[in-house]
């Protein structure tokens, strides 16, 4: 076959998916059984739970009965390195079990509802040799009724624009070709870091390789969560970007800056009010309004844009109400101070809590785990789309 042919057809080398489990996401059997069902020639999944005792383990079960013809391997996480995340861990693990002619590996995160065509997708952009890797996004669907909700839906619009200008890789929809694994010494990276998925921007970009955004592999999330519980994982994603990407001092700035301008123009109105000053009052209300107004459009704009995506993909549309829309206007200010709120929280942070595990942050590179323990499940909610952060 010439070379011109074969450059026409898709590109679908062996694939391995990974999914390192640590308790159980609220929807992990439909993410299951979406990534059992890809449109993808030859693949498998490796699946990798923190323990045996780990209520995701009775899931992943349950779930693979159904399907007994396919390639899945489940196995425990048997080494719990003390300089790394527990996701790290796993993915060594997994890492070191692909069969060798495995080209493309695939991240995944419980969180991730995949569509049938989401593996093709993700790995035919690798065709092209200056791409080591490929990323999608997530996108939240937000609950009225939840000002978590409704604030990380909002800051999670900031979050797309910004990882997509500067090529910062997600691990829930995630490829990377398997070559770079010895390249970029990739896996010694892991062994000594909190996350997996931000720093393969530097490893890459020291091959002369980059990381490809593909805008179809925008992911609808569904889960909901508090604001606390938000604050607390948004202080996780920008420490990640303190330690291992170069755009840190731009989150740095956006966050001080979309918090300062809102309350010097609010400030400067209070002031205007009491000393009757009333044209700088409609001057500096206005500028708040406007504000406002331009960062509503942007959400929508962006909304726009994943709801054409979404009905590509033939899946069931969110419907957002009039109540939701006002709530999120309302919202705007408050994710305002919630993002500051955790930047500065990730600028000094020193310790971090993920799923139960309390890691020590001395640098990027020496990270220690202080004390492992299985998973401890939280009661169950009323609401069953609550995320485990």
């Amino acid at each position: 076959m010439s070379e011109a042919s074969s450059s026409l057809l898709p590109y679908l080398p062996e694939a391995t998916i990974i999914l390192s489990l640590r308790g159980a996401d609220p929807f992990l059997p439909e993410c299951l059984e979406a990534l059992l069902h890809q449109n993808y020639p030859s693949y498998q999944v490796h699946i990798v739970i923190d323990s045996r005792e780990d209520e995701a383990w009775d899931v992943v079960a349950q779930t693979l009965r159904r399907y007994p013809t396919k390639k899945v391997k489940v196995s425990p996480l048997r080494t719990k390195r003390q300089t790394c995340g527990l996701k790290c861990s796993a993915l060594i693990q997994a890492i070191a079990e692909l069969d060798i002619d495995c080209e493309v590996v695939a991240l995944v995160d419980a969180d991730t509802m995949t569509h049938p065509n989401w593996l093709r997708e993700l790995v035919s952009p690798l065709r092209d040799p200056a791409i080591g890797a490929t990323t999608g996004n997530r996108w939240y669907i937000p609950d009225q009724r939840l000002w978590g909700s409704l604030v990380r839906y909002l800051g999670n619009v900031a979050s797309v624009v910004h990882m997509d200008m500067h090529c910062i890789p997600w691990g829930g929809s995630l490829a990377i070709k398997t070559q770079y694994f010895d390249d970029t010494n990739l896996l010694e990276h892991w062994s000594q870091a909190l996350a997996e998925d931000v720093l393969l921007y530097n490893a890459l970009k020291a091959q002369g390789a980059k990381v490809k955004f593909v805008p179809s592999l925008i992911i609808v999330n569904r889960e909901q969560c508090n604001l606390w519980s938000y604050l607390r994982w948004m202080k996780r994603q920008l420490l990640c970007v303190r330690l291992y990407h170069p755009s840190w001092p731009i989150a740095m700035i956006h966050g001080t800056v979309t918090v300062l301008l809102p309350i010097l123009a609010l400030g400067l109105m209070l002031i205007a009010l009491f000393t009757h000053q009333w044209n700088s009052a409609i001057c500096a209300s206005s500028g708040l309004a406007l504000l406002w107004v331009v960062q509503g459009l942007l959400a929508i704009t962006l909304e726009q844009g994943v709801q054409k995506i979404i009905k590509a993909r033939q899946e069931e549309r969110p419907r957002f109400e009039a109540i939701t829309l006002l709530k999120l206007w309302l919202a705007i200010p408050l994710a305002q101070v919630a993002f500051m709120i955790a930047i500065l929280w990730a600028a000094v942070a020193r310790h971090i809590d993920w799923r139960g595990i309390d890691y020590e942050i001395n640098s990027p590179w020496d990270i220690r785990l202080v004390k492992y323990q299985p998973y401890q499940p939280k009661p169950k909610l009323a609401d069953t789309r609550i995320s485990v952060l």
